[in-house]
C-alpha cells in the first residue's frame, strides 16, 4: 500500500489547481523508477483535485485511475465529516491487496491526521511516497516514506502533463 502525496502545483487553494512542469517532471521520474524497478498497480485511487489526478496519470499512465472522495482533502479540514474520513482512509490503509500494490494519489492533510502524526510539508514534501502494510481488522503499519528524489532512472524529456480531472 502506498500513499503519494501529489507532486509539486501552483499556488491556490481548489481543486482545479493543475502540476507545475517541475510537479511532471518529478512525477514523470518516480514513474520511470517504479518501472524500471518492475513496481507495479493492483489498483490505483486518487483525489478528485486536477493535481492528484494529473500526479496519478504520470506515475500509471496505463492504470484504471478511480477517483476516491475518501482522499479529498477538503472532507478533512471539515469539522462535520473529519472523524468519519479519517475511519475511512484508515480503513482503506488497513485493508489487504489481492497480493499487488494499491497505490492512493492524495494530499498531505488526510495523510497526517490519518497517522495522527504532527509530520509537515519539510518531513513529507510533495512527491513522497508513504509506505504501509496493510494488517486486516483497521490495523496498519507504516514502514517509511521515500522521499520524491529516490528515482533509480531519469523521466523522458517533453512529458506530457495535460491530465485533469477524469470525465464522467
Amino acid at each position: 500500500m502506498i500513499y503519494v502525496r501529489h507532486g509539486e502545483a501552483e499556488t491556490a487553494d481548489d481543486d482545479t489547481v493543475r502540476l507545475t512542469a517541475a510537479g511532471c517532471d518529478q512525477l514523470a521520474a518516480t514513474a520511470a523508477a517504479l518501472a524500471e524497478a518492475g513496481i507495479d498497480a493492483e489498483s490505483v485511487l486518487s483525489s478528485p483535485t486536477t493535481r492528484t489526478m494529473q500526479s496519478a496519470r504520470l506515475l500509471f499512465p496505463d492504470a484504471d485511475v478511480r477517483s476516491k472522495e475518501t482522499l479529498d482533502m477538503s472532507d478533512f479540514g471539515d469539522p462535520e465529516t473529519r472523524d468519519t474520513m479519517v475511519a475511512a482512509l484508515r480503513e482503506l490503509l488497513a485493508t489487504p491487496t489481492e497480493g499487488g500494490n494499491r497505490w492512493l494519489i492524495g494530499h498531505i492533510t488526510p495523510l497526517v491526521m490519518t497517522m495522527d502524526t504532527p509530520f509537515g510539508g519539510n518531513e513529507l514534501p510533495v512527491g513522497t511516497l508513504a509506505v504501509f502494510l496493510p494488517h486486516g481488522d483497521g490495523q496498519f503499519s507504516h514502514l517509511g516514506n521515500l522521499p520524491p528524489h529516490w528515482g533509480l532512472a531519469e523521466a523522458e524529456p517533453g512529458i506530457n502533463c495535460a491530465g485533469g480531472p477524469p470525465s464522467g
